[in-house]
């Protein structure tokens, strides 16, 4: 009976054929590696023993989750702050703020302190994340063997979690790539249309919400820039952009207000990218520690805004994926070739700050290694699909699957070896930690009419772009789908 079961385990885990008829351990599977992301995160953040009361956690996010948790608990609008240290110094004014977190699930900071809350907001990020790769699963019939590859891959990378352990809370927009790929796969296969462009921007405007401006920003230009290699479909990647913009006006409007302060400050100038092909390949294979000086201009920027260890074996797994690509004769997805090569150039050394930095859309993004994380993750899923048909080819027997089992082994034990490393643990004996002493009164509201004005007048064009997305989904639906005549 326990050899039986543990047999039809692992033909459901390496045969995707299996899994409809064992639908239990199927679930079974996808919960197993939802936990194991899961224990990768809690030694991330060292199980919540080690305090987060360094570097952006303490100067920046858990007192700006402070002034939402006062917020909520005094039932006054977060409009003005005591503590400016948390806005840079530029403004009291918060909701001016554009990497600032306002999504819904901050409700439950009525129920948790700031630090725990932090850790809840991961999960919640993580999950939704995980609800997107399994609908890539789904649409394109990936085993759980290749979804889990993938899964670690995107999860558990160095970016990801670099950019957590130094307190990036905003990064929680990173795990919205999946549902953003999901369209851009749609859109190239011709699946666009008024539904398309109001689902682009529903994805944008939680990730807005998330404090993904900058997230935001990459996506606008990927669009952009895939509008400009396809002009026949121009029209739609044009009203994509036009709507996230009004739709997430509530979050992109107030930010107009410190613009020439952030120009004017040189702790937002511009920051290289990566140095070159060479630091590129080391930033996904070598394991490098938190204090690694990468710096390549006179600005110091920490490693953390360049690792992407994937490992060996999974940088092989890519580039093997990308290659397959490239070479296919059907040459599916092709039409994103030309923005995923331009991003990344642009990720490339001073090629961003020579070209589009001199944009004020686009003086936002001082640090642009980072913007390598898009076409990395969009990489990643078109690999993952070609990682499968490589796979199927393969017999099926046990040599198979011990082989493809000890390699993803040695994928969890790479990736769990950084993890380790770049834990708020490690990052705390790095940086030096600052007591976080909270204030009763955060919330210092004032008379201010303008900005008053430019709030309300975001709220309006954010709910007039709703009902008019509506309207437009509905007379569509209502043109494809036309009720029949009734006969007389």
């Amino acid at each position: 009976m326990k050899f039986g079961l543990i047999k039809n385990s692992l033909l459901v885990f390496f045969d995707r054929r299996e899994e409809e008829k064992h639908r239990l351990i199927f679930w079974a599977w996808i919960f197993l590696i939802y936990l194991l992301g899961l224990i990768f995160f809690g030694i991330l953040f060292d199980w919540r023993q080690t305090p987060i009361n360094y570097h952006d956690w303490a100067t920046l996010n858990l007192p700006r989750f402070q002034v939402i948790k006062e917020s909520l608990t005094q039932r006054v609008l977060p409009l003005h702050i005591s503590n400016t240290r948390i806005s840079h110094d530029l403004t009291d004014r918060f909701l001016v703020i554009p990497d600032t977190v306002i999504t819904p699930q901050m409700a439950l900071l009525l129920f948790m302190d700031s630090d725990t809350f932090a850790l809840f907001d991961v999960i919640i990020h993580y999950t939704i994340a995980t609800i997107g790769l399994l609908y890539f699963k789904r649409k394109f019939n990936l085993s759980l063997f290749v979804y889990a590859m993938l899964f670690f891959l995107f999860n558990s990378n160095g970016h990801i979690q670099a950019h957590y352990a130094v307190g990036h809370a905003n990064w929680g927009a990173y795990f919205l790539f999946p549902f953003f790929v999901l369209l851009l796969l749609e859109f190239v296969q011709g699946n666009v249309g008024w539904w398309w462009v109001t689902k682009i921007a529903l994805l944008s405007l939680y990730v807005l919400l998330t404090g993904g401006q900058h997230h935001f920003t990459w996506m606008m230009l990927f669009l952009s820039l895939l509008g400009l290699a396809q002009l026949k479909q121009l029209k739609w990647v044009f009203a994509a952009i036009v709507a996230s913009g009004f739709l997430g006006a509530i979050r992109l409007l107030p930010p107009i207000l410190i613009v020439s302060d952030v120009t004017s400050r040189s702790v937002f100038q511009f920051r290289a990218g990566y140095p070159g092909l060479a630091e590129l390949f080391n930033a996904f294979i070598s394991i490098r520690p938190i204090d690694h000086n990468l710096s390549v201009s006179n600005i110091p920027t920490g490693y953390w805004e360049y690792d992407y260890f994937i490992g060996i074996l999974g940088f092989a797994l890519l580039s093997f994926g990308i290659w397959s690509w490239l070479c296919d004769p059907i040459k599916p997805f092709h039409k994103l070739l030309v923005p995923i090569i331009i991003i990344t150039a642009l990720s490339m050394g001073f090629l961003y700050e020579y070209t589009l930095f001199n944009l004020p859309i686009f003086a936002s993004e001082r640090v642009i290694s980072r913007m390598i994380s898009l076409p990395v993750t969009l990489l990643l899923m078109i690999s993952a699909i070609y990682w499968q048909k490589t796979y199927e080819k393969a017999a099926s027997n046990t040599t198979t699957y011990l082989f493809a089992g000890l390699g993803l082994l040695l994928l969890l034990n790479d990736l769990l070896t950084h993890t380790r490393l770049w834990s708020v643990k490690k990052a705390s004996e790095f940086f030096s930690t600052n007591p976080i002493q909270f204030n009763e009164n955060l919330i210092q509201n004032r008379a201010d009419p303008e900005y008053i004005q430019i709030i309300l007048a975001a709220i309006v064009l954010s709910i007039v772009t709703a009902m008019v997305l509506t309207g437009l989904v509905l007379y569509e639906k209502k043109k494809i789908n036309p009720k029949p005549k009734n006969k007389v």
